[in-house]
Order: structure tokens, then sequence, then C-alpha cells
């Protein structure tokens, strides 16, 4: 059937190293609990420049790991989006969404566009 396929389609991928969008979403998800857990840790608030630079009490750490690089990246990728920019990376709507919904500071401008898309939709359907 369809799945030996795909199991071995993902075996070849990570043979090669290449990365496949799939494991893009396993690592968002992956920093996104890191966050939630920061989050949890922090008195239920999330602000990015007092998140620990992990990455320097850590040397071995790659930078993509580090909680506040990646908090930094999303909402760099965030700000282009509200912009119009459609080069946001893989940072999605829903990304956006869950973002929003542990109180990532999100950029004022989204919120605005966010609307307008909210309402469009409502009245397109």
């Amino acid at each position: 059937g369809k799945s030996v396929s795909n199991e071995e389609n993902t075996a070849s991928l990570k043979s090669k190293g290449k990365k496949g969008p799939r494991r893009h979403v396993k690592y968002w998800d992956k920093m996104y609990r890191k966050l939630v857990e920061y989050k949890d840790a922090n008195d239920g608030s999330i602000e990015i420049q007092e998140i620990p630079e992990e990455e320097k009490d850590n040397p071995g750490m790659k930078n993509r790991e580090s909680l506040r690089i990646w908090c930094n990246t999303q909402a760099q990728l965030q700000r282009r989006c509200s912009q119009g920019h459609t080069d946001a990376g893989n940072l999605t709507t829903e990304k956006i969404e869950k973002l929003r919904e542990v109180g990532f500071p999100l950029d004022p401008s989204y919120d605005e566009m966010y609307e307008k898309v909210a309402t469009h939709k409502a009245e397109t359907g």
C-alpha cells in the first residue's frame, strides 16, 4: 500500500539528509513546546529580550536550538508577513495563531491584517 512507499521516502530523505517540510514542522513544534514551557516557568509572560541566550552558555549548542534566536526569527517572519511579504519562510497563519494563543509578542500591524482577513473570510464564507 501507500504507507510503505511513504516510509521508504522518509528513509531515503533521512539518509540524504535533506530537510523535508515534515521535518521543519517537527522542529517548529519542538521549539513551540519549548516556548510554552518557558512561558509556564515565567509566570505566563513572554519577553523575547529576557529569554536567556542559551547558545552562549552551551558552546556545543546549535543556534537553531536556542529559544531566544527562534523567537526572534518568528518575530521577524511575522513582521514580514504583516507587511505583505510572501517570503515569510514556513510561518503559516496557523502557526502565527498558535503563537498568538500563548501570548507571543506579535507585531501590531499583523493584528490589523488578521482582522481584515478574518472579516473578509466571514463575509465571503
